[in-house]
């Protein structure tokens, strides 16, 4: 108790200074020491240590603001349920054992983070640095990681699109080549304008990583879209959220391509069919369909 309070003192300022990546770090490491402490130390959920646990959560919520990092339901309930459960404890609605479960779930949305900021760093892209980064990353509930890459103004030379064509096949033929470095390499041929080139290589992940179908599918999707094939794209988008991809990605992106589709014509019957069939598919949906 007394390391993670000590922790959370040292964390605090340096989100203040926006050092978010190091704040992250030293939240992880606090939650570790709470979590995994094998003392004899009560843990007492007094002033203070609620007060530690509330900055964990909004030093959490500075980090997930970032741009590296996509806004997904699971990030926001988690966060939202953090508040919540302090709120509740603090006006005796809900008992230690149930706040610490909230807690727990807090820590390890903290731990996912830490992950998803080594990977960035790994790869030469230091969270919170860049306030337009070439790519992002999506978190769900188990801790996977999606990368996704943004448009590059200036597109790529054939030169650099061969070159990570031909990484891509020397990855293939290496077996300890994983799924992320195959996806970072089409997302890289994706980011820069290569579209055909970045289709190739994510069915190639998909005929090696079955698993990764959901995910390359709805980039091809978005291939598509930047080719302004839009209705291929949406049909893409369809067969991924069919093998799994998350609803609420592919709904923005099955009515960015309906909204294109509306406005590439003046046939009003054709706008209706695609207006319908975004609300038909996603009746639910967070976006609006206007003709």
């Amino acid at each position: 108790m007394r390391q993670f309070i000590e922790q959370m003192s040292q964390a605090m300022p340096l989100a203040r200074k926006n050092d978010l990546e190091q704040a992250l770090v030293m939240v992880n490491e606090a939650f570790n020491a709470l979590l995994y402490d094998e003392s004899d130390e009560p843990i007492e959920l007094d002033a203070i240590m609620i007060k530690c646990i509330d900055d964990a959560r909004r030093i959490t919520e500075l980090v997930v603001a970032l741009p590296e990092i996509e806004d997904t339901d699971y990030i926001n309930d988690t966060l939202e349920d953090a508040l919540n459960a302090i709120e509740a404890y603090l006006q005796d609605e809900i008992e230690a054992e149930q706040f610490w479960e909230y807690v727990i779930e807090l820590a390890k949305l903290v731990h996912y983070l830490r992950a998803v900021a080594k990977y960035l760093a790994d790869n030469g892209m230091n969270l919170g640095t860049d306030p337009d980064p070439s790519a992002s990353i999506a978190l769900d509930a188990e801790g996977n990681i999606s990368l996704y890459g943004r448009l590059a103004e200036d597109g790529m030379s054939m030169e650099k699109a061969n070159e990570l064509q031909q990484q891509f096949v020397n990855s293939l033929a290496n077996e300890n080549t994983s799924a992320t470095q195959l996806i970072n390499l089409a997302g890289q041929l994706l980011t820069g304008q290569r579209f055909e080139e970045a289709i190739k290589v994510y069915e190639g992940v998909i005929i090696r990583f079955p698993n990764e179908t959901a995910q390359c599918l709805n980039s091809i999707g978005a291939c598509y879209y930047y080719l302004g094939e839009y209705e291929t794209a949406i049909e893409y988008y369809m067969k991924a959220l069919e093998a799994g991809e998350v609803l609420e990605r592919v709904d923005y992106n099955v009515w960015e391509s309906c909204d294109a589709l509306i406005k590439a014509t003046d046939n009003r019957n054709e706008k209706m069919k695609w207006k319908y069939f975004y609300e038909e598919n996603f009746p639910d949906g967070e976006q609006t369909i206007e003709l």
